[in-house]
């Protein structure tokens, strides 16, 4: 169950310095969220409207220079790594298994996800 591993982690990590790190990082997001409901209030309706208009006429502009000659390609190789480590060890089939090293994922296989890893 998803949530309570999230809690388990949440309340085993309490206390520790990466946890103070999340809470002190999360304060400076909620200042900086705070700032910003400001100054989109401070904004007035005659702004809001130059401002649309000087981005219709940026976006008109490059509408106008855009090439569409060229052709980009995305493979969305979600989970690929641990498939192939899968292939390479069918033990680990069906198992929530992640590869990577300690400071970082490459990917985690589905089985891995439906508990969080990432």
């Amino acid at each position: 169950d998803k949530d309570r591993v999230k809690r388990i982690v949440y309340e085993m990590s309490q206390g520790s310095a990466f946890f103070k790190n999340e809470q002190r990082k999360e304060v400076v997001v909620e200042e900086r969220i705070a700032r910003m409901k400001a100054r989109k209030e401070a904004i007035s309706p005659t702004q809001v409207l130059a401002m649309q208009n000087a981005s219709d006429t940026r976006v008109a502009v490059l509408e106008a220079t855009r090439d569409l000659g060229k052709v980009w390609f995305h493979v969305d190789m979600d989970a690929f790594y641990a498939a192939v480590e899968t292939l390479h060890n069918p033990e680990l089939a069906n198992r929530p298994m992640a590869v990577g090293g300690m400071s970082m994922l490459s990917t985690a296989n589905y089985e891995a996800r439906r508990f969080g890893v990432r």
